[in-house]
């Protein structure tokens, strides 16, 4: 009983901010992946803290959280972002619910309408990825990226991982991430494997380890840790690229869309993006354009043909 009255004092005082402090934070960084981790604290800093922060989770309703997730749809937030907001919002209170501090979560029975459907994600065509190779020429760490994540589909956070030894004649073993400067597993199981090496890639790999002479880390800084991509944009990537240039997630995205193009299934996406689902390629990689769309019509075109022949 004492124990019960404990709770139910500290559920009268507790704030979402020091619960998340306290508590919730403590979690995600002792059991959660260093990505899992970035998108929480930016979502926490960008959206909840302001709106939870000071209010005392017990007093949170489902009308205050419907006002809250209508107002990020007015403002335009698509529907993903929304989703990555309530699904936090979700969790703070599933957890606040498990330590006693709250009966039910009032995020659960939140409708809202006319939320506006996610945008399309960029992608890099083949031609763009060549044309800024091309451009990057006196930078030959800068055109290894680019090739590691087109033609090896290669995460940004897996290309900061990489270390010297991970390449053998033919394959890149994939094995571990950077992210936010925190080194971890990859975002999924699947996705630790051996990825083939283009010839390109290859040639560039050659250069870059001959000219800059890592010791461990294929991108290393000068203290020997993973160097920061974001640096590498910055600094080289941008200034030459200026307004082509997208993100290097943009490459992995257009690898995969360049793939299905020119072999007219998502096999060959998903290995290279190694998805165990390969509705997630479908859903979220493979770009529709206008090339595959000729490819799609002039199938139909020549079906219909032969079925009236």
């Amino acid at each position: 009983m004492a124990k019960i009255n404990c709770l139910a004092d500290q559920a009268a005082v507790i704030t979402g901010q020091q619960y998340w402090d306290s508590t919730f934070l403590p979690v995600v960084e002792k059991h959660m992946k260093p990505s899992t981790q970035k998108s929480y604290k930016q979502v926490w800093r960008q959206f909840l803290k302001d709106e939870l922060g000071s209010i005392q989770l017990r007093d949170y309703t489902v009308q205050m959280g419907r006002k809250f997730i209508t107002g990020l749809a007015e403002r335009g937030l698509g529907r993903r972002t929304i989703a990555h907001i309530r699904a936090l919002m979700s969790s703070i209170f599933r957890e606040a619910i498990n330590d006693g501090l709250v009966e039910s979560s009032p995020i659960h029975d939140i409708k809202v309408r006319g939320i506006r459907a996610p945008k399309d994600t960029d992608h890099y065509t083949l031609e763009e990825v060549e044309n800024a190779i091309s451009a990057l020429k006196d930078h030959v760490d800068c055109q290894l990226v680019f090739a590691l994540g087109f033609y090896q589909g290669l995460r940004p956070s897996e290309i900061q991982g990489l270390q010297v030894g991970d390449f053998s004649d033919d394959f890149v073993m994939v094995r571990r991430a950077v992210v936010a400067g925190k080194l971890g597993t990859t975002k999924t199981e699947d996705s630790a494997t051996d990825v083939p090496l283009t010839e390109m890639t290859k040639v560039f790999l050659a250069l870059h380890v001959a000219k800059n002479q890592p010791q461990k880390w294929l991108f290393e800084s000068e203290n020997g840790s993973p160097a920061i991509l974001n640096n590498l944009v910055n600094r080289v990537i941008k200034p030459v690229l200026g307004d082509s240039y997208k993100s290097l997630y943009c490459l992995r995205r257009g690898g995969a869309t360049a793939l299905v193009e020119m072999s007219g299934n998502l096999v060959g996406a998903q290995g290279l993006l190694r998805h165990k689902s390969m509705t997630t390629t479908a859903m979220f990689y493979k770009k529709s354009t206008p090339l595959e769309t000729i490819r799609q019509v002039k199938l139909l075109e020549a079906k219909s043909a032969e079925n009236k022949s």
